[in-house]
């Protein structure tokens, strides 16, 4: 076996791991109203704009907290920040009439090492995939659109998926220098279970 397929076989065994070990944190997120109301047939525009008030208190979290542990390791760590996107989508709708209040506080993870914040980061990069399912059903169902009050939902555009695999890259290269997979897992279940009880949060303020 060559190196290169010693290599190949790692990232394959490694990030099967990791799904695994996320899998039902990523399903329990996923079953919260909150996160359903943006993809209703009947999606209202107020409860697109709260969901996305609430995702700009962790992508500020994953800028300020995540990103500067492993800038180092991400060459293009600074052209992965998205609460630009989400605060041009938020005037784009409050220009259309759509307002929401502010959020509760986000209760910020333990960031402690370069490897928990690389899982952290691996829920984050991971949602741009989901995003560009959302895009389209955005913009099939409202007046949104990939420029218009949805940017943060197109991701990187046309280079969402190449960003992903760079980024899976990045990840794999990092856990087989440093044999730190337990620890990269338990920074991607600590920022799933952080978001899930953020969101639980937000909802419970919304519905009150």
């Amino acid at each position: 076996m060559t190196e290169a397929d010693t290599s190949s076989n790692y990232k394959t065994t490694f990030l099967n791991q990791l799904r695994s070990a996320t899998s039902a944190s990523h399903k329990q997120l996923e079953e919260l109203d909150i996160s359903k109301s943006i993809l209703k047939d009947d999606i209202q525009l107020i409860d697109y704009a709260y969901y996305l008030r609430c995702m700009l208190e962790i992508t500020r979290f994953y800028e300020k907290t995540i990103l500067p542990e492993i800038t180092h390791l991400i060459p293009d760590a600074t052209e992965r920040q998205k609460s630009i996107a989400i605060e041009n989508d938020l005037l784009w709708l409050k220009e259309n009439n759509v307002t929401v209040n502010t959020p509760p506080e986000f209760k910020q993870p333990s960031v402690s090492n370069e490897a928990i914040a690389f899982g952290m980061s691996y829920v984050i990069e991971g949602s741009t995939l989901g995003g560009q399912f959302i895009i389209k059903h955005l913009q099939a169902k409202t007046p949104l659109t990939k420029t218009s009050g949805a940017t943060y939902f197109n991701g990187y555009g046309s280079e969402t998926g190449k960003r992903w695999q760079t980024f899976l890259m990045y990840l794999t290269e990092f856990a087989a220098l440093h044999k730190n997979e337990d620890e990269i897992i338990a920074g991607a279940i600590s920022g799933f279970d952080a978001i899930y009880k953020y969101f639980l949060n937000c909802q419970r303020n919304y519905e009150n």
